[in-house]
C-alpha cells in the first residue's frame, strides 16, 4: 500500500509538472486569449444538444495487423458513411485514399450521392510528401463526377499558419478534419484519410446526430470550397489534362497547372511520387 500511494504521489507530480509546462506555452496563451475561450468562460455562446458517440483506436492497433472493429476507428464509423444515400461531405488536410478508398467513393458516386472533398493545394500543405501520393487519384476521382477542391494558401478565414517544406515561406493551410453524411451525422477527429491514420496512427473523433450541426458545418465547408478561397479542380474536355477554376479579385480565372506552388515544390513532389512511400503517408 505505500508503495503504490508513493506511485500515486509521484504520478501526480508528473501531472502537475506537465501543467505548469503547458500553461506556459505560446499554444496555451493563445487559446486563452481567443474569443471562442472568451465566448465560453462568459458563456455567450449557444449549444446545440444533440447525441452522440465517441471512436477511437485502442493502443493495441499498433500491434496488430487485422482491422479489429473492437480496436480499429475505421470499421466502426463505416456504418455511417455506408449509409451515405445523398450528400457526403469531406475535409481533410491529408487525403491519400488508396486505391480501396477511391473505389469505396467512386461506388459511392455512381449510387447517386453528392460527394465533395476538400483538402489542401500544393501551395497550401506543409508535407509535400502527402500531396505526391494525393495527386495520382484526383483525375479519378473528377472524372466519377466527385466535386475536389484544393485550399488556397491565402484563403480567407483562416489563422493557422505553418512552414512550407523547402520553401520556407508561411501560409494558410487547411487542418480540420470532419464528415458530413446526408445532412444529418457530422464526424470530427483527429483521423486523415490516408494510410498512416489508418494503419501507423491511434486515432480518435466523435459521431454526432445532428441537423443544425451539419448545416453549420456545410456552411463552414461552402465558404472554404467558394472560389476566393479554394481551387476547384477540373478536367479538361479537350486533352483530358487537370485544370485549376478558382477567383481572384472577383475575375474567374482557370490555371492549367498547380497554383501559386513554386517550382521547387513541385519538383520535390515529381521526385517523391517516383519513390514507393505511399503506405508510409
Amino acid at each position: 500500500t505505500r508503495v503504490f500511494r508513493q506511485q500515486l504521489l509521484h504520478i501526480k507530480q508528473q501531472l502537475n509538472d506537465r501543467w505548469h509546462q503547458a500553461k506556459n506555452t505560446r499554444y496555451f496563451r493563445s487559446l486563452q486569449q481567443s474569443d471562442l475561450t472568451k465566448r465560453i468562460i462568459s458563456r455567450d455562446i449557444p449549444f446545440n444538444w444533440a447525441n452522440a458517440q465517441l471512436f477511437y483506436d485502442r493502443p493495441e492497433k499498433l500491434v496488430t495487423n487485422a482491422p479489429d472493429n473492437t480496436i480499429h476507428i475505421g470499421p466502426q464509423v463505416m456504418p455511417y458513411f455506408e449509409q451515405a444515400k445523398h450528400k457526403l461531405v469531406i475535409a481533410t488536410p491529408y487525403f491519400v485514399p488508396g486505391s480501396k478508398g477511391l473505389n469505396w467513393l467512386i461506388d459511392k458516386s455512381r449510387q447517386g450521392v453528392k460527394i465533395s472533398i476538400l483538402t489542401n493545394s500544393l501551395a497550401a500543405t506543409d508535407v509535400i510528401a502527402v500531396h505526391a501520393g494525393y495527386k495520382k487519384y484526383r483525375k479519378q476521382l473528377v472524372n466519377a463526377g466527385i466535386a475536389l477542391y484544393e485550399l488556397k494558401p491565402g484563403a480567407q478565414g483562416f489563422r493557422e499558419k505553418t512552414k512550407q517544406l523547402l520553401t520556407g515561406s508561411s501560409s494558410s493551410s487547411l487542418h480540420a478534419k470532419y464528415l458530413v453524411v446526408d445532412d444529418r451525422h457530422v464526424f470530427i477527429g483527429s483521423a486523415n484519410i490516408d494510410p498512416r491514420s489508418s494503419n501507423l496512427n491511434t486515432e480518435i473523433g466523435i459521431m454526432v446526430d445532428s441537423e443544425q450541426l451539419a448545416r453549420q458545418t456545410s456552411k463552414l465547408f461552402a465558404h472554404t470550397t467558394s472560389p476566393e478561397n479554394s481551387h476547384r479542380v477540373m478536367i479538361d474536355g479537350t486533352d483530358n489534362s487537370l485544370k485549376w477554376l478558382t477567383e481572384e479579385d472577383g475575375k474567374e480565372l482557370l490555371h492549367k497547372d498547380e497554383p501559386d506552388a513554386s517550382m521547387l515544390k513541385k519538383l520535390g513532389v515529381f521526385i517523391l511520387g517516383l519513390l514507393p512511400i505511399e503506405s508510409l503517408l
